[in-house]
C-alpha cells in the first residue's frame, strides 16, 4: 500500500492534474509556496512514482476511431494494443481500445487469442471526469482548521485554490471574502 500524501503534495498534486503544465513559479503563487517547495514536492512526487508521467491529451476529434470494450475469457496477449486492461472479479478480462473500423476490431479480438469475447462500441462519450481522484491522507480546511474527510470543496480566490471541509465553511468564506472586498 503506497505511502499517503502530505496536505502539501495533495495540493501540489490536485494543480498538476488540473493543468499538468503550470509553471511551478505560477503553481506556488496559488498554493501560497516558494517554488523551490513546489520544485521539491514534484520531484519528491516522481521519484516515489506517485506522478507516473506528465502528458497530453489529444481530443476525441484529432484521435479517430471509436472506443470499444472487450470482455474476454483469457488474458490479452498483446496488452501495447489496448489503452486499458482490468481483471474482473469473475476471472475475466476487460480491455479498452480505440479501433479505426470492425476489421482492427476483429483483428484485435484473433491476435489476443480471445476464444470468447463479448465487445461493446461506443458511439459517443457523454461524459467523463478530467481529474482523477486522490484520497488525501490528512487535509485541513482553509476556513476553520478542521480535517477534511472525503473529497475536499475547493475555490479560487485571488489566484489560490482553497478547501474547505463543508458547504458552511465554503459559504462562510465567500461571504467573508465579498465583504472585504466592499
Amino acid at each position: 500500500m503506497p505511502e499517503g500524501l502530505s496536505e502539501v503534495e495533495y495540493r501540489v498534486l490536485n494543480e498538476l492534474i488540473h493543468d499538468s503544465r503550470e509553471p511551478t513559479a505560477r503553481l506556488a503563487k496559488k498554493l501560497g509556496l516558494s517554488r523551490n517547495t513546489v520544485s521539491k514536492v514534484i520531484r519528491g512526487l516522481v521519484r516515489r512514482g506517485v506522478i507516473r508521467r506528465f502528458t497530453v491529451e489529444v481530443s476525441e476529434e484529432y484521435s479517430g476511431g471509436s472506443i470499444v470494450a472487450l470482455i474476454m475469457n483469457e488474458k490479452p496477449t498483446k496488452l501495447d494494443r489496448f489503452n486499458e486492461v482490468y481483471e474482473l472479479i469473475d476471472g475475466k478480462f476487460l480491455g479498452v481500445a480505440k479501433v479505426a473500423d470492425m476489421n482492427e476490431l476483429e483483428f484485435l479480438i484473433k491476435e489476443n487469442g480471445a476464444s470468447q469475447t463479448q465487445f461493446f462500441i461506443s458511439n459517443k462519450r457523454m461524459w467523463r471526469r478530467d481529474s482523477t481522484s486522490i484520497t488525501p491522507s490528512e487535509l485541513h480546511c482553509d476556513y476553520c482548521g478542521g480535517l477534511i474527510k472525503g473529497e475536499p470543496l475547493t475555490a479560487r480566490y485571488h489566484n489560490r485554490t482553497y478547501y474547505f471541509c463543508c458547504s458552511n465553511c465554503l459559504g462562510d468564506f465567500r461571504k467573508k471574502q465579498r465583504s472585504q472586498s466592499n
